[in-house]
């Protein structure tokens, strides 16, 4: 197994200061991975409370396929990717995230994708020698075996930092399983301060007690029909946005009409309505976890169907029949005082067939009520999106 491939190459040194998103072109997008990210993110609020995803493994999940299917199943994958450039050009956007040479404590960050081919299927040769849209590890098991079990595991838990350690188990009759991973973690440029606890308020109207984290820092602020959405940058140049709906609109609310999405995504692309500004930001500490969240619905909603029926082309690896039977994924999004850390897992089973005195007064910002929180690459590829609706 050629096992994790790493993105950690140190280059030019990395400004430590606020990314001025304001200046950049307000016609940048997050294109097609945005869009999935807003289209996920409206999918998953009802997975539980703080539920969270990773659209960019997923991304890699939907290229593997891509990779190992042929004819009408491969050109329909790739119409929602993008063409074979723009798919190349997000890859290479998601797996070139450093460590930058100073400030950062702990980094890390992998990809990785592996298909695990039951003993049973014959699989092309010329499969081997074609060039790939994502590197693979590929393997040969029985599948359904406690060999098969624990080199899957370890597989996943070197692929996502020992966050995750086990996936969905094959069940009998799966001829292959293709599996996807990633891990991130990084610390902020400039530290959150640990503030104690503070009130924090559901949308049913319950207060609970939260432990807060206090940043005083310049901040590009985007406020727009009452909604809050400012960004955190991490000291590899990324970026954490959070969102926060207007007062007396509830979490749910602001999703499913689009506008959380919309705002972190106009937000991530360059529009702010006040820049640099100097903001006391009150955030809660929080743990995002979701395992096991089907996603074959989603992804049939965005047009991706032919992977799931009997007339499913995979010719590209195995002239067998083969068809999805299964795709489930977990992900897991946590942030202190010191930064944040992530991994996300998706699983794939196939069956046969200015100067201090002149700033304005501090304004004081408290996200004290549920909302939404995305990262991003330093390239503007969402990697993580999600759901805070109670902190603890």
């Amino acid at each position: 197994m050629s096992g994790i491939r790493d993105h950690i190459r140190k280059k030019q040194q990395l400004s430590t200061t606020v990314p001025d998103r304001c200046s950049e072109s307000r016609s940048s997008k997050t294109g097609v991975l945005g869009n999935l990210s807003g289209l996920l993110l409206s999918r998953i609020y009802k997975e539980g409370p703080n539920p969270v995803i990773s659209p960019s493994c997923l991304y890699q999940m939907l290229t593997m396929l891509a990779d190992i299917s042929s004819g009408d199943t491969r050109e329909q994958i790739i119409s929602v990717l993008g063409d074979e450039q723009a798919v190349l050009s997000t890859l290479d956007e998601i797996a070139s995230i450093d460590v930058s040479d100073h400030g950062c404590k702990d980094f890390h960050y992998s990809i990785g994708a592996s298909l695990w081919l039951d003993e049973r299927i014959r699989m092309n040769d010329r499969f081997r020698e074609k060039k790939h849209l994502i590197p693979l590890d590929l393997e040969r098991v029985p599948l359904g075996s406690e060999i098969a079990r624990a080199s899957m595991d370890k597989w996943l838990s070197d692929n996502t930092g020992g966050i995750f350690e086990s996936a969905s188990e094959s069940q009998d009759g799966d001829l292959l399983v293709g599996l996807t991973a990633m891990h991130l973690k990084d610390s902020w440029s400039d530290e959150f301060q640990e503030e104690g606890q503070r009130a924090f308020k559901l949308d049913n109207g319950t207060k609970i007690d939260a432990n807060f984290m206090l940043g005083r820092d310049s901040y590009d602020l985007l406020e727009r029909d009452g909604a809050m959405t400012l960004s955190k940058d991490l000291s590899s140049g990324c970026f954490m946005v959070i969102s926060i709906p207007p007062m007396g609109t509830s979490l749910e609310t602001y999703i499913a009409s689009g506008q959380a999405w919309q705002n972190m995504d106009a937000y991530a692309s360059g529009e702010c309505t006040e820049e640099g500004r100097e903001c006391r930001l009150h955030l809660p500490k929080f743990e995002l976890l979701s395992d096991k969240v089907d996603l074959v619905n989603a992804l049939q909603g965005i047009g991706i169907s032919k992977i799931f029926g009997s007339d499913a082309d995979f010719s590209a690896l195995s002239n067998d029949a083969l068809m999805v039977n299964c795709v489930q994924q977990g992900t897991r999004l946590s942030i202190d005082e010191q930064g944040l850390e992530g991994a996300s897992y998706v699983a794939v089973m196939f069956f046969g067939c200015a100067s201090p005195d002149d700033l304005p007064e501090p304004r004081e910002i408290v996200f004290d009520r549920p909302f939404v929180v995305s990262v991003f690459a330093g390239s503007k590829r969402p990697l993580f999106v999600g759901v805070v609706t109670c902190p603890k």
